[in-house]
């Protein structure tokens, strides 16, 4: 299935842990995203962003439609937002967090952040959910599975 949204999700570290430990399988956005997120297809991209780290940790693939669901994972500054719209999802590419990207170094070349000026490039990142052009989505997902393919020739060097 084609994707025909990518959606860069700007995480908290805290929150990123969350998700990371629930294996990748489910991401809850808060409410007022809830126009976004209706939009959210099975097939659409998701690329995590680690805010405190200025980092690209993640690429995933939606497996649902939203739903609602309200259990406690994430946290947010307003006691009453439990992220209750969530999809469901499977990790395509998972980097190490010695290998997260640095945003400083891909953002420049990034057609989301062409409005911006070069040294504002982090102020296009704040808020949670964002549509990115397919080619910014291809330019970091292509940069992780190079970090994940030379992942794999060191370990099988050392084998």
């Amino acid at each position: 299935m084609m994707p025909r949204n990518y959606w860069m999700l700007s995480l908290t570290e805290e929150n990123f842990l969350v998700t990371k430990n629930l294996g990748y399988s489910v991401q809850g956005f808060r409410v007022p995203h809830h126009k976004k997120i209706k939009r959210m297809l099975v097939g659409d991209r998701l690329l995590i962003y680690v805010q405190q780290l200025s980092s690209f940790t993640t690429s995933l693939n939606i497996t649902s439609e939203y739903f609602e669901d309200h259990s406690k994972q994430w946290t947010y500054i307003h006691e009453k937002e439990d992220f209750s719209l969530r999809v469901h999802m499977e990790p395509e590419c998972v980097l190490n967090k010695e290998e997260f990207i640095d945003a400083k170094i891909l953002a420049p070349r990034m057609q989301f952040i062409k409005n911006w000026r070069p040294e504002d490039w982090h102020l296009a990142f704040l808020g949670d959910l964002h549509l990115i052009p397919k080619n910014d989505f291809k330019l970091i997902e292509d940069e992780m599975q190079r970090t994940i393919d030379k992942r794999s020739k060191k370990s099988y060097k050392n084998n």
